[in-house]
């Protein structure tokens, strides 16, 4: 289901007008985008069944994911990440990360005048992502893909994860599952 809805008519939609426009002005990195895209679309599809992935899993994912977004939106959109290697090494819900960051996209404006600032950081045993609110204001959301990502960690995990916002900031905080 995760799959299905990565692959939405305006993901593709934005992605693939965003390549040609590298390709109609003969800019160097279309194929940088290209194989982004790929890249992306296989992580996809390699992690979309599985229980629990690495952290480190989840940021190459995001990684490329944030690739394809920094491309359309050019110097609008930041997005920084300190996670320890032991961090690294801890187990999440695929595409939970991945999810935040599309959420945060989705619901703010991402400009000049308004860049969105993103970031994942540890803190002693938990996740914590952030980024700055410059919300939409015809985007009047049910808040539906984050409490299906909420329902999934917490059936997945057993552990809840916390959601909090102010006038300034959006903040999910979540527990990491260590290796036994």
């Amino acid at each position: 289901e995760t799959l299905r809805n990565q692959l939405n008519p305006h993901f593709l939609f934005n992605g693939l007008n965003t390549l040609i426009s590298f390709i109609e002005s003969n800019d160097t990195r279309a194929s940088t985008f290209a194989q982004n895209l790929s890249d992306f679309l296989k992580y996809l599809l390699n992690y979309h069944e599985e229980e629990l992935i690495t952290v480190a899993q989840e940021i190459e994912i995001v990684n490329q994911y944030v690739y394809l977004q920094e491309a359309r939106f050019e110097d609008n959109l930041f997005f920084s990440c300190h996670l320890t290697p032991s961090t690294a090494r801890s187990l999440i819900p695929p595409l939970t990360m991945q999810i935040l960051v599309e959420n945060a996209i989705k619901h703010n404006e991402v400009a000049e005048e308004k860049p969105l600032q993103i970031s994942v950081v540890e803190q002693g045993g938990f996740i914590s992502f952030k980024n700055n609110l410059n919300q939409k204001l015809q985007n009047a959301s049910s808040g539906g893909s984050l409490a299906t990502l909420q329902e999934l960690y917490r059936l997945k995990t057993k552990s809840k994860m916390k959601v909090s916002k102010n006038e300034q900031e959006f903040t999910v905080i979540f527990p990491l599952i260590k290796l036994k």
